[in-house]
């Protein structure tokens, strides 16, 4: 067979087929068949070597059913009558129109196929096939090391795309080799997940991120989405029931065309992430309000015992809701980081133009400091961006699954009603059988016999479909109990990694600033010796502030009594003569102008006010004794006088004592500040 043969049955320029010849005849393979069969040819063929060995043809041929000794002679005709150890796209065909043959006729046949037509074979690529291998883990949960790397753009401007770059290693005997790298995009996430939610319509699904079609390109987006995909395949290939599956070995085997192959010729792929979310969030409390019935047909306690269906969904939606919101705060607070982080770096950028630009009028020596100081600041800025990736993948993306679980599990509750109107179609298809079973009779015996029959495979049908919604049942109640332990569980340790992340973050970020201290060259006890000082300074400025308050209330409650007096001086002007009036009216201006100057006065003048208040009454006294011995005909018009005069000298003296303790107070200061 040519290699344009080939090239020819891969392309299926004709719709009509392709010929093959064989070494005895030329079979005829239909257009359906060349479209089905190079599927997948494409699929096995990982390598991309247009070419399928012994061991990994032998691997997928098996899911035919078929025994290992037919499965052998089936190899050998497809090799022209030669145990070949590779097949061509052709030989493969041949193969599998071979394995179709056997399964309808009982045993291959060249002339078989040569001369009649065949329904496609059977490979047990169906969701609910019940093929299994017997697989097991070799190594538990470390039998898959994993690692999605950076994603890239590929494509032209109307279709590109993302594509993660998948680095897979493996000890799982039935995969081709140990180590396999491979580029998936996000839709062929989607597929597996929503292959493995119809093959297990009873378990809980580890949740993938949902769509975004607007800045679906952003850098940050796709590198959240990149690391919520991480966590979703991290969790599948450790459970020992999905991990053994053919769907996770074509996602982590199959080459990209292998890859779209299987979305095309793999049922159940489509529609199961949409369903689960407009489902769910359609759900309300009054959504399910009815009695479930066990495959028995007893009828059972509300899902939970304490809920009903609608209620459980309602309150995971709206956990997965509110959910929602504390990891968009989160993301703003990681974007937040992210832009710290770029100006930290920014600035060191600008201290070392600075330091480009200054070379040419400062010594090397003098800009040695700000070299370092760029440093240092680069250095910041880099913990800063490796502090964001950090929080990004551990809190925000366990925030992510948290959310994505809840409607995981609110999936598992549309299974069970899915699998309820199964059981009903199944009930439908037994009456309808039971009515032509009427109908048979007037026929005869073998038409009754043949009808009976078609009931008893309706009954086994429904049977099954029983079974699948007693274990879809029993999903539900396990996949909400197990939620709301794990919510809990997982919930703790996420924050308790959160904080310690932040305890060490704060750490780092306090060495780097020290570092950035020591660059000025101060010792730590200079550092503190700096700190007391200030102290000081501030509360010496604490102390004037509040002398200088004190001062105000005191001239204040001075004014009030300055505007007694007055008013007492008023009711005695009404019998005095009107020089005595004259005379008084000037002392009262001589008083008021001394109030005006001690408002000037600074926080130390406090201490001098009262001393100089004691001087003043000192002077009073002798005053008041020399004119109690003046002419007792003067005493009248003294005792209206000598108020006035007692104004006059407290007035005057506070204001030159202010002048002197303000020089005292602006020496203390300077005093202070040439101590620093």
């Amino acid at each position: 067979m040519s290699q344009f043969s080939n090239m020819l049955s891969k392309i299926n320029i004709d719709q009509g087929g392709v010929d093959i010849p064989m070494k005895k005849k030329t079979v005829h393979v239909s257009g359906k068949e060349v479209n089905y069969f190079n599927k997948i040819f494409d699929i096995v063929d990982y390598d991309e070597d247009d070419k399928i060995d012994g061991k990994e043809g032998a691997q997928f041929l098996r899911r035919s059913g078929l025994d290992n000794d037919v499965l052998g002679e089936i190899w050998k005709l497809a090799g022209n009558g030669k145990n070949k150890p590779t097949l061509s796209r052709n030989g493969w065909m041949i193969a599998c129109m071979l394995v179709a043959c056997a399964q309808q006729d009982g045993e291959p046949s060249i002339k078989a196929i040569a001369g009649n037509s065949y329904d496609l074979p059977d490979f047990a690529l169906a969701p609910d096939s019940d093929y299994s291998e017997g697989l097991t883990l070799p190594d538990g949960d470390k039998t898959f090391e994993i690692s999605i790397a950076k994603p890239h753009t590929v494509g032209t401007m109307f279709n590109k795309h993302t594509e993660y770059a998948i680095s897979v290693k493996t000890t799982m005997e039935n995969y081709p080799v140990d180590n396999l790298k491979v580029n998936r995009r996000y839709s062929d996430f989607e597929w597996l997940f929503n292959r493995l939610t119809r093959t297990f319509p009873g378990r809980v699904i580890p949740p993938i991120p949902e769509k975004q079609s607007r800045n679906r390109f952003d850098k940050d987006f796709v590198e959240g989405r990149r690391l919520a995909l991480q966590k979703f395949i991290d969790e599948v290939t450790r459970d020992p029931t999905f991990a053994v599956t053919y769907d996770v070995q074509v996602f982590l085997t199959a080459s990209s065309e292998g890859m779209t192959a299987a979305r095309s010729i793999m049922p159940g792929g489509d529609g199961a992430v949409l369903d689960m979310v407009n489902k769910a969030v359609a759900a309300t409390r009054s959504g399910v309000n009815k009695m479930i019935e066990s495959t028995t047909g007893n009828a059972i306690d509300m899902v939970d015992q304490t809920a009903e269906f609608g209620d459980v969904e309602y309150n995971l939606v709206k956990y997965s809701e509110q959910m929602k919101k504390v990891i968009s705060a989160g993301e703003r607070m990681v974007a937040s980081e992210t832009n710290a982080a770029k100006a930290w770096i920014d600035m060191s950028g600008s201290f070392s133009q600075f330091v480009v630009v200054a070379r040419t009028f400062e010594t090397v020596d003098g800009l040695d400091y700000f070299t370092k100081v760029s440093d240092n600041l680069k250095e910041i800025g880099n913990y800063e961006k490796f502090d964001s990736n950090a929080q990004n993948e551990g809190l925000i993306t366990d925030l992510r699954m948290f959310s994505g679980k809840a409607l995981s599990v609110c999936q598992v509750i549309h299974n069970r009603d899915r699998a309820m109107k199964e059981i009903e179609k199944a009930e439908k298809a037994i009456d309808k059988a039971k009515d032509k079973v009427q109908e048979a009779k007037a026929e005869g015996k073998k038409a009754v016999k043949k009808a009976k029959e078609a009931v008893e495979k309706a009954k086994e049908k429904r049977d099954a479909k029983e079974k699948a919604s007693a274990d879809v049942l029993q999903g539900v109640k396990d996949g909400v109990v197990s939620f709301h332990k794990d919510r809990v569980k997982l919930g703790i340790e996420c924050l308790q990694r959160f904080t310690e992340q932040r305890v060490d973050y704060c750490d780092e970020i306090t060495n780097k600033c020290a570092s950035l201290i020591n660059l000025l060259g101060y010792t730590a006890e200079e550092i503190r010796d700096s700190g007391i000082r200030m102290k000081s300074i501030a509360d010496d400025q604490a102390a004037y502030d509040a002398a200088l308050e004190a001062m105000e209330a005191d001239e204040n409650a001075r004014d009030d009594d300055s505007d007694d007096s007055d008013s007492s001086d008023d009711s005695s002007d009404d019998s005095s003569d009107e020089s005595s009036d004259s005379d008084r009216k000037p002392a009262k201006k001589a008083a008021k102008k001394p109030a005006k100057k001690s408002k000037k006065v600074s926080s130390d003048s406090d201490d001098s006010d009262d001393s100089d208040d004691s001087d003043d009454s000192d002077d009073s006294d002798s005053d008041s004794d020399s004119d109690s011995d003046s002419d007792d005909s003067d005493s009248d018009s003294d005792s209206d006088r000598k108020p006035a005069k007692k104004g006059k000298k407290p007035a005057k003296k506070p204001a030159k004592k202010a002048k002197k303790s303000k020089a005292d107070t602006d020496s203390d200061s300077d005093s202070d500040y040439a101590a620093m």
